[in-house]
């Protein structure tokens, strides 16, 4: 089965959104894409990233 990546816009705020989600369980993925995006795992091991909505296309 393929694993399928949920990308969430956010408000403006994905650092406070990204430490929320690894309070609840998630983990922060090493390797970063880069300044705009925040990668992290969900406590299943499914992606899940997190941007700005002003980042968003």
């Amino acid at each position: 089965m393929p694993v399928t990546a949920r990308c969430r816009t956010i408000g403006r705020r994905p650092g406070r959104t990204a430490a929320r989600c690894v309070e609840l369980g998630a983990e922060r993925v090493e390797e970063q894409p880069g300044s705009t995006w925040i990668v992290l795992r969900d406590p299943a091991g499914h992606p899940v990233c997190l941007t700005d909505a002003a980042n968003w296309g």
